[in-house]
């Protein structure tokens, strides 16, 4: 277990330190100065998922970049470790961050079955090859990975166990996390009522992020989607917003949309905040203007080379007269991924089973999806709503009965708040249309809610004592603990390879998390992929997939791989 412990602490660092050189090269901010660390780390995720996207179109991301990456990290902590000013706090930042990172570690399983299906499968890929042309050929979810893939692949590292792959997304949690009861405690001392926005979020997190194996890649895109909320409704006066933060915005929002797609929405803000702004050339004259074409840019010329698709898998959006592009599959695509999605599985199996492209038309699918799917997102908002409700009855008994006159608080401006609970629906919109099963859209639903308390009972919003918020966050983190310690009690005795890492090679404990040999597909006596038989491919031997492809072709063009299908 101190080897978990020991890469989750030194991910705090490799983090932190990519997001001071980040912070410092775009936002001239010195992180001596600035002492806000998890912030800093929430940057660092993002340069360092962008760095590893841009190499692996000349160079796999193979171990000795991941030896690299942890060189430089050590090198550069160290040499800023020794120059800080705030040498306690930043202990203490990597302490709370590496022991969250640890219990949600340790003994957990990933994600099933996505993990399994696409997610270690294209880590693996492009840990051992430069990026693939036509690698959705190979399996079709390797057209719509997450950059999360990336960012879990620089991760591979001779100075660590291969596991330490499952890392990154453990650590954005905690900075997360962290980032949030920070951001709580700063504006409690300003009186700011977004410190209870910050305490409702904080509070949901704690109770949602709580299971390492539910990640996935929809986690962080709550993540994300709840720090750009935040950062937004911090913002002092729109027309006047300094150009650091507007492009603070716009890094994350560009990231949203390469964790997830559909997150394409988000872009409304950065477009909404420049039509506002008066500093408009300042905006568009900026070395940052550039990063973040660079960063879009490298994410669909990713999508275009492995999908021929500049969205995959938006018909659209392809290039039909590219070799490796197939139509057929990309618009099967389309209705298995919706309707799958939208409960097609669940579907009576006494009475007439709809194809997919039937299923998906005139809300045939409520039915069925409404039985389980709704079912399941009212037992996770529940407990949540009910604790809203016993929070707002008790600030309100606190007004009414109160004989002293409670403080003025700065409140949260309505126009932001309007702005983000529009965008927050449009989102639940496109969610329950397309993809309505509540991981996909919980962020969605929490902030609305969350939202609407603020604008409907703003007069009561009181933040009465910091002793009566630091109790409830008290018992969240140790909730959040306590959960997670009788999970790892009871998977105690599960002794297997690499325990007690999460499994990365096998989610049956009887094969021991062994890395098994699939059965090499051969054309003309040329390896083609790797087929599993049926079984998940995991962190095995790439390229790896689950569906037996026969017309699956692939050549060699200068030192690229290019997969087709043979017509």
């Amino acid at each position: 277990m101190i080897d978990i412990f020991a890469i989750s602490l030194f991910s705090s660092v490799i983090l932190l330190t990519f997001g001071s050189i980040f912070q410092k090269f775009a936002f001239n901010q010195d992180i001596n100065t600035n002492k806000n660390f998890s912030e800093c780390s929430i940057y660092g995720i993002i340069f360092l998922s962008f760095l590893a996207l841009i190499i692996n179109f000349i160079l796999p991301i193979n171990k000795l970049l991941g030896d690299i990456v942890c060189i430089l990290s050590a090198s550069f902590f160290l040499l800023f470790f020794f120059n800080s000013n705030y040498k306690k706090k930043l202990f203490i930042f990597l302490i709370f961050t590496s022991i969250i990172t640890f219990f949600l570690l340790v003994l957990s399983t990933v994600n099933r079955p996505d993990a399994g299906l696409y997610h270690l499968p294209y880590v693996r890929l492009i840990n051992d090859y430069k990026i693939i042309l036509g690698a959705s050929n190979i399996h079709f979810r390797f057209g719509h990975i997450s950059i999360v893939q990336y960012l879990s692949a620089i991760y591979n590292s001779n100075f660590f166990a291969t596991s330490s792959i499952t890392v990154p997304l453990a650590s954005t949690t905690a900075i997360f996390i962290t980032y949030l009861i920070n951001k709580f405690y700063s504006l409690f001392e300003k009186k700011n009522n977004l410190s209870f926005v910050i305490f409702l979020i904080l509070i949901f997190s704690l109770y949602s992020f709580n299971r390492y194996s539910s990640y996935g890649n929809d986690a962080p895109s709550h993540i994300y989607f709840f720090i750009l909320a935040v950062i937004f409704l911090d913002l002092k006066n729109l027309k006047k917003c300094d150009v650091v933060s507007f492009y603070k915005i716009c890094f994350i929002s560009i990231f949203l949309l390469t964790l997830k797609m559909f997150m394409i929405v988000i872009l409304a803000v950065p477009f909404l905040m420049f039509l506002i702004s008066d500093y408009k050339k300042e905006i568009i004259f900026n070395k940052n203007f550039i990063i973040c074409i660079i960063f879009a840019a490298s994410w669909i010329l990713k999508n275009t080379l492995i999908s021929g698709c500049l969205v995959y898998p938006i018909q659209k959006t392809c290039f039909k007269n590219l070799n490796y592009y197939d139509d057929k599959r990309t618009e099967e695509t389309i209705f298995v991924s919706e309707a799958w999605a939208k409960g097609w599985s669940d579907q009576n199996k006494e009475e007439i089973i709809l194809k997919y492209n039937e299923y998906n038309k005139n809300f045939n699918w409520v039915k069925t999806w409404k039985k389980k799917h709704l079912k399941k997102i009212y037992e996770k908002i529940l407990p949540f709503t009910v604790f809203l409700a016993v929070i707002l009855i008790y600030m309100i008994l606190n007004k009414l009965l109160s004989i002293k006159k409670l403080s003025k608080y700065q409140n949260i401006k309505n126009s932001r708040i309007y702005i983000l609970l529009s965008l927050s629906i449009l989102l639940i919109l496109l969610w329950f249309l397309k993809f309505p099963i509540y991981r996909y859209g919980s962020s969605f639903i929490a902030l609305s809610i969350i939202l609407i308390t603020t604008l409907l009972f703003k007069e009561y919003i009181n933040l009465m004592n910091k002793k009566f918020y630091t109790t409830i966050i008290i018992i969240g983190v140790l909730g959040f603990l306590f959960k997670n310690s009788m999970r790892i009690t009871d998977q105690f005795n599960n002794n297997y390879n690499q325990y007690p890492w999460p499994a990365i090679y096998s989610l049956n404990i009887k094969d021991n998390n062994v890395e098994k040999k699939f059965k090499a597909i051969n054309y003309k006596d040329k390896f083609v992929y790797y087929y599993n038989s049926g079984e998940l491919c995991m962190y095995t031997k790439s390229p790896c997939s689950n569906y037996k492809i026969s017309n699956l072709r692939n050549l060699k063009i200068n030192s690229y791989l290019l997969y087709y299908l043979d017509k």
